[in-house]
């Protein structure tokens, strides 16, 4: 008997060394880690088995035992800061530790029983039965061994902004389905001051170029409405006057879309727009600079689920890095850029590659260059934000920014964003 329970309460180190790493892993890095999750998967799993084998233990002998490592392990699923639930095949949750109701303001009581999707903001909340039922079908994963952003639901009907990871276990009763969710508004606020301080940078850098842009059509209208007062009554003079002027508007709205925090939903996206309006805001610059740039836009490319201001970010951020780039470049200065729809492990991507011949990014700048506040460019010459913004955007779409280069020949970025189901 000695031995018995010497070998039980052995195994209960297991998973609370499992669990205790996965939450120290996830404190110190700041994010969700995948590998948290399954050590407190495993931990889970490891309670039940316990659980298990003392009941049928006790039930034989005619004996009350009360399991000692699962109420252990209860106590350290509840210390853990982020919620974690449990759900099984037809998405009813199964247990909840107490962080849930401080994200949620679901008391654990009461969210046993329910279906999760009511910690869900939609679209996930519709998509969320459908998911598993295609999962449980065809085995094809898109959640599951991987961190997501969602949007949650608390009990009052708000949301807030989490990331989410998965995992999969399989016992006796069948699949559970452990989820670990991190409250992530904070981090988002604090983006977002990130990402309005580097868009009224950018402005800065656009208005210089689109003074010029301004000035052409300003002294069209200065001519005609000179000709006007001196007696000219030609009515042409009137239109070209009005058309300067919406010329003038337009251009001013760019650039206020620019700066402006719109509050855009996320919709379905064709790239190429926010692209092409990046494109035209840089356009009398890319000429002064005597930059080329060549397009290579995939026709038919599949929408992206997107808010089409902060792609636009990305792609200006990006472009006038290349631009910066290119002032040190005393060849054909060039910008080329490659829109393309492509398939990885049965998922449907969108990339768009923005390279450019410069002098390439530097060995000891590659791993620092998404880093806030650093840059490459001398003092005074940028906020060392745009990256790093960019590359926050970009995973706030559930994609990936890439930098490829070689010393002296190029330096691409390849953004990478899932196509809309």
């Amino acid at each position: 008997m000695g031995q018995t329970r010497g070998r039980a309460v052995a195994w209960s180190v297991v998973p609370l060394v499992l669990v205790f790493g996965a939450a120290v892993a996830a404190f110190a890095t700041g994010q969700p880690v995948l590998g948290g999750v399954l050590a407190v998967a495993l931990a889970l799993a490891a309670t039940i088995a316990l659980r298990a084998a003392r009941g049928r233990a006790a039930s034989a002998q005619g004996q009350d035992v009360r399991p000692f490592a699962g109420m252990v392990l209860e106590h350290v699923f509840d210390a853990v800061l982020d919620p974690i639930i449990v759900i099984n095949e037809r998405g009813t949750v199964l247990a909840a530790n107490v962080a849930t109701e401080r994200v949620f303001g679901w008391p654990p009581p009461e969210l046993v029983g329910r279906n999760v999707s009511v910690l869900m903001g939609e679209p996930y909340r519709a998509e969320h039965d459908g998911y598993i039922a295609t999962y449980l079908a065809t085995g094809v994963r898109r959640a599951i061994g991987r961190i997501r952003k969602v949007i949650g639901r608390r009990k009052d009907d708000s949301e807030v902004p989490c990331e989410l990871s998965v995992s999969e276990l399989h016992t006796p009763e069948g699949r559970r389905f452990v989820g670990v969710v991190r409250d992530i508004s904070e981090r988002e606020r604090f983006a977002m001051q990130m990402a309005a301080t580097e868009r009224l940078a950018a402005v800065g850098e656009l208005a210089a170029g689109l003074a010029h842009e301004v000035n052409n059509p300003l002294n069209t209208i200065i001519n005609c409405a000179q000709m006007i007062k001196d007696g000219d009554p030609s009515p042409e003079l009137r239109d070209y006057v009005l058309h300067e002027a919406m010329r003038i508007a337009g251009i001013v709205r760019e650039l206020m879309n620019v700066a402006a925090d719109r509050a855009e939903d996320y919709r379905h996206t064709d790239v190429h727009q926010p692209l092409q309006r990046a494109l035209a805001l840089l356009a009398t610059r890319m000429r002064q600079a005597r930059v080329t740039v060549n397009l290579d836009l995939a026709e038919g490319l599949p929408a992206v689920r997107a808010r089409a201001d902060r792609l636009q970010q990305v792609f200006l951020n990006l472009l006038l890095n290349a631009l910066d780039a290119l002032a040190q470049c005393e060849r054909e200065r060039r910008i080329d850029i490659v829109t393309r729809a492509e398939s990885t492990n049965g998922e449907s991507w969108v990339r768009i590659a923005v390279r450019d011949n410069g002098p390439g990014v530097p060995e000891y700048a590659r791993e620092r260059i998404f880093q806030p506040f650093f840059t490459t460019k001398k003092p005074g010459e940028g906020t060392g934000l745009g990256l790093a913004v960019s590359t926050g955007i970009v995973r706030d779409h559930g994609g990936t920014l890439q930098l490829h280069t070689e010393v002296g020949k190029f330096a691409e970025f390849v953004v990478s964003l899932p196509a809309a189901r």
